[in-house]
């Protein structure tokens, strides 16, 4: 096993453009690596993505959560997230996460809504879609 850190994208996009995608480049370039989590798409800037929180058998260091809040409420999710006990999760600002992110700090798991990518060392600007 590697003394590299580990970063989950829970919602990682294939799209430039996302967030979700700007963060697993961030993490990648300061050093991480990666687990995409993405259902819909086989990899994410050329990781191939796994489709749930279960198929993760190892500890991991930063959770990144870009699911809409209702689906972040969902408590097989929640129970997915508490039993990870990722160092730090991370919510995206933008939305409002706060139930979600009180529940888990009420069960002793660090969350937060923070920029994650900001987080990393970085800014969202530094990160632009390839050209086609």
């Amino acid at each position: 096993m590697s003394d590299q850190p580990v970063c989950v994208i829970l919602g990682a996009s294939a799209k430039q453009t996302r967030p979700s995608n700007k963060a697993v480049r961030a993490y990648l370039k300061k050093g991480y690596r990666v687990i995409p989590v993405n259902h819909k798409v086989s990899e994410v800037e050329g990781i191939p993505t796994i489709s749930t929180l279960d198929e993760i058998t190892e500890p991991i260091d930063i959770l990144c959560v870009y699911v809409n809040p209702g689906t972040a409420q969902r408590i097989n999710l929640l129970l997915k997230i508490a039993a990870l006990s990722p160092g730090i999760t991370y919510f995206p600002p933008d939305q409002n996460f706060e139930d979600t992110i009180n529940i888990l700090n009420r069960s002793g798991i660090n969350a937060t809504q923070a920029c994650s990518i900001v987080a990393a060392g970085h800014h969202p600007k530094e990160f632009t879609a390839s050209p086609a």
